[in-house]
């Protein structure tokens, strides 16, 4: 079996039977989830400028794009 084909088939045995941690989060959903986070400022944990902009294209990968 091609590594693709094995790992294929890993994944599916996965989200047939996903760790019932994983399961018990993904019913929760996101928002859900977030909300259970502690109040913070974002801001001040990550410092949105320090980054370069990126976006993929298809027939390139990612790419820089201006700010």
């Amino acid at each position: 079996m091609a590594d693709v084909d094995r790992r294929r088939e890993e994944l599916r045995r996965s989200l047939r039977n996903p760790h019932p941690e994983c399961a018990d989060l993904a019913e929760q959903g996101l928002e859900e989830w977030a909300r259970g986070l502690p109040d913070e400022d974002a801001d001040a944990l990550v410092d949105s400028d320090a980054g370069k902009p990126v976006q993929w294209v298809p027939s390139e990968g990612w790419i820089a794009r201006p700010k």
